[in-house]
């Protein structure tokens, strides 16, 4: 769901194919690769954590490290 930008909360249907297509632009764009290392401490129930901090990863062969509620203190460090 999504406030939107006029109203009330709203359904947004995402394809796989657009979450794939969404992912592997952004890691063409970004010119990720497989020595690129992620931190995603946001909760996978998230689409940015879904996309740029997991899929991009998984597609530009890197490698991932899922953050289990790091204080915020503390993901700087990590």
């Amino acid at each position: 769901m999504t406030s939107g930008t006029s109203g009330g909360a709203k359904a947004v249907v995402l394809t796989q194919a657009n979450v794939v297509w969404t992912s592997a632009a952004a890691c063409k764009a970004w010119g990720r690769g497989p020595e690129d290392r992620y931190l995603t401490p946001l909760p996978l129930h998230h689409i940015n954590a879904q996309v740029v901090g997991l899929l991009t990863a998984i597609q530009g062969g890197g490698a991932v490290a899922l953050g289990a509620r790091l204080p915020p203190a503390k993901l700087w460090g990590a």
